[in-house]
Order: C-alpha cells, then structure tokens, then sequence
C-alpha cells in the first residue's frame, strides 16, 4: 500500500497535490497518510536545500566579508563552542568548516521562515480554527 501511494504521489504531481492538501487537512488522516505528508516534505526540504546552497556557495565563499565576519565570531563564541563539543580546530580550520557550513544555515532560516509563515493565519485569525491550526502544524 504504501508503495502504492508514493508511485501515486510521484507519477502524477497535480493530482498528486491536491492528494496531498486532502491528507493534510483531513483530520482523521490514518498514520501512513501522515507518514505521507511527512516523507513529502522531507524530499522537497532536501531537494530546496540542495538548490539554496548551491546557489549561495559560489556567491559568498572566500569573499573577504564573510572571511572578516568569521574571523570576528571565532573570536567571540566559535573558539569556545568548538572547544565545548571536543573540536580541535586552529582558527583557519575553523573558519573553513563555518565558511563550508554557512550556505546550509541560510537555508535552514529559510525552512523557519517558511515554516512561521504557516503560523501567520492561526496569530491573526485569518481563517477558520481547523484550518488555522492545520497551517501551523505543517510549518
């Protein structure tokens, strides 16, 4: 069944959406439907993140900015965070691992602020309870 319902998800994105948008705001959606949604989001969280950082890496890496900016918070928190979780690392090292790192951070604040824009209807009361809460749930 379940093999079923991806091979549905993935033959077929239009119906496939609506598919989803019925599981998603269905509330007596069974445990695999909402194994579902969650797989779904899953894939399309990875495949936004492969996209985000490969889009951002070649535009800040090595730039002198963000070398300046690591530099300054290696001295003020990284040399110590590093040091608290058991990395040895010198302060190029460091800078190196957080320069490698930082596309992926800007594409995880995306995922937050997609996922609190979910939340929006549900802080302003701009639809109804059910599908409010819904929303929020999802992001």
């Amino acid at each position: 069944k379940l093999y079923i319902m991806i091979t549905f998800v993935f033959s077929n994105p239009l119906d496939a959406v609506e598919h989803l948008k019925r599981i998603v705001f269905d509330g007596n959606a069974t445990a695999l439907q909402l194994f579902i949604i969650v797989l779904v989001f899953a894939i399309l969280w990875y495949i936004i993140f492969a996209i985000v950082k490969a889009i951002i890496r070649p535009l800040v890496h090595n730039k002198p900015w963000l070398r300046q900016a690591l530099e300054r918070d290696y001295e003020r928190s990284s040399k110590k965070m590093f040091k608290e979780i058991g990395l040895e690392f010198t302060k190029e090292e460091a800078i190196e691992y957080t320069m490698n790192d930082w596309p992926k951070m800007q594409a995880i604040y995306l995922q937050h602020l997609v996922g609190s824009m979910f939340c929006i209807p549900s802080l302003l009361g701009l639809t109804d309870p059910a599908t409010a809460s819904t929303l929020a749930i999802c992001g």
